[in-house]
């Protein structure tokens, strides 16, 4: 049968752009939809691991994603003595080749991404695109968008996050964290800061494992710096 496309994939964030950079080495002609007018404006993930760089390196960008990272930095962890930590984490090169803890901005890794689809003709991204939902054909599958649109492939891939259409559609649930058996993430809200002109000085991440409060802070990139507050019960979380 005629395809549109080899792959849809849903989706523009680092997963589903690692995805079609992949498809885009093998010569697999691949569509990408995204709702939003662009890659993301804020940092939102903040750390890439040794496997995550083997991958950047399998797709040739390796050069690119290292002018945005920070390599290295180990983590602290503190009970109630907030100077002496009871457990530390060091850097150092893991068994891949690269360190295990790498600092970056997500936004900044989702445009390193996006600009390496240039190298494929085949692949084909699409912004301001909502999926609403797919239709399985024998060896075709449709993807519907919101206005009506529709496209072929022999394959969609759901790259669209925590509340995944695509994942609905399918009755796939998250897996279990946080021990709740209906597969949600954890419950206790957390308030994320991300400051600029971080002035700790140290690359290392440091856990508050003590309550009242847990929180913890970790250096990005760029000179910014992470702080994450669990909020307690009772708290509004637009008050805090």
């Amino acid at each position: 049968m005629s395809h549109d496309y080899d792959v849809i994939i849903i989706g523009a964030g680092p997963t589903g752009l690692i995805a079609a950079n992949l498809l885009g080495t093998y010569d697999v002609k691949t569509l990408v939809l995204e709702r939003d007018p662009s890659t993301s404006e804020i940092p939102k993930a903040i750390m890439i691991d040794d496997e995550g760089l083997r991958v950047c390196q399998t797709v040739g960008l390796t050069n690119e994603v290292n002018k945005i990272i920070t390599v290295g930095g180990g983590a602290n962890y503190y009970a109630k003595d907030k100077t002496k930590p009871y457990m530390t984490v060091k850097p150092g090169r893991g068994e891949l080749g690269f360190y295990p803890r790498n600092k970056f901005l997500q936004n900044e890794f989702e445009q390193v991404l996006l600009k390496g689809l240039d190298r494929f003709p085949h692949v084909e991204v699409r912004f301001n695109m909502t999926f609403e939902s797919f239709e399985q054909k024998n060896e075709t599958v449709i993807a519907k968008l919101e206005d009506g649109t529709q496209f072929s492939a022999r394959y969609l891939f759901g790259a669209d996050g925590g509340r995944s259409t695509v994942r609905r559609q399918l009755g796939i649930k998250m897996r279990d964290i946080g021990n709740k058996k209906d597969g949600s993430s954890f419950e206790e809200p957390w308030i994320i800061l991300d400051l600029a002109n971080d002035d700790v000085k140290t690359r290392h991440t440091s856990f508050y494992c003590d309550p009242p409060r847990p929180w913890m802070n970790a250096a990005t990139a760029k000179g910014q710096r992470r702080y994450e507050f669990m909020l307690l019960p009772g708290e509004d979380e637009e008050e805090m």
